[in-house]
């Protein structure tokens, strides 16, 4: 802004007690005690993070799915005893699509630095 330049224009928002609590938070922790200023800034000079979860999601999917296999298997063993060779290689088949999932997350992360 220049100089001789004055601020006519009002921007008015509404915050929840939480998030003035936070705010005043942030105010304190940046030693500003001017709410104006402080707005104005963070507005201005500040950044937006858009965050996707989308791929995170599709691996809390497959660990779910691997988290109730192994529930069901533990409760097959402590009621028959025994275990069987499927059970024990769909828990293999998923935690390969887990790995695959992670690793290909990690390098898409990598590729984006």
């Amino acid at each position: 802004m220049a100089e001789s330049e004055t601020r006519t224009l009002c921007l008015k928002i509404y915050v929840s007690p939480s998030e003035k609590e936070m705010i005043e938070l942030k105010m304190l922790r940046a030693n500003a005690t001017n709410l104006s200023a402080f707005a104005r800034s963070m507005i201005i000079n500040g950044y937006v993070i858009h965050s996707d979860f989308s791929e995170i999601r599709e691996l809390i999917k497959i660990m779910r799915s691997i988290s109730t296999n192994i529930n069901q298997i533990a409760l097959r063993v402590n009621s028959t005893k025994s275990i069987y060779e499927s059970d024990v290689a769909d828990l293999k088949s998923d935690m390969k699509k887990l790995k695959l999932a992670v690793m290909d997350h990690l390098i898409a992360l990598i590729e984006r630095k």
